[in-house]
């Protein structure tokens, strides 16, 4: 009876300090370094704007070897707002940046 409840506390104190010893960190999205790029060319084109909003929209594959991420931005100065759609063309495997387009929009 005695090894059996030394046993039980031993894998309660094993499981109880493996849980909370080590919190997991949130997880980077795959988007954040062009999340970053993407505000930072919104900021150079419309450098007196606040940027109010920001939303990834997705990634979409371009063909083999390159991809294309989107985001949306809302912006706002001297009472006035509109968005601005970023996407962002860049190499799959080295991450390396091809092309950044802004375009301004209405909503």
């Amino acid at each position: 009876m005695t090894r059996i409840m030394t046993s039980l506390l031993a894998c309660m104190l094993f499981f109880s300090t493996t849980t909370y010893a080590h919190p997991q960190q949130p997880e980077t999205p795959s988007y954040a370094k062009y999340g970053k790029l993407a505000m930072e060319e919104t900021k150079k084109h419309y450098p007196n704007a606040e940027i109010t909003d920001y939303r990834h929209v997705g990634r979409n594959k371009v063909n083999a070897t390159t991809a294309k991420e989107t985001f949306k931005l809302r912006l706002k100065q001297n009472q006035k707002e509109w968005g601005v759609l970023v996407n962002i063309i860049f190499e799959t495997q080295t991450g390396k940046t091809l092309s950044i387009k802004l375009n301004r929009v209405n909503n």
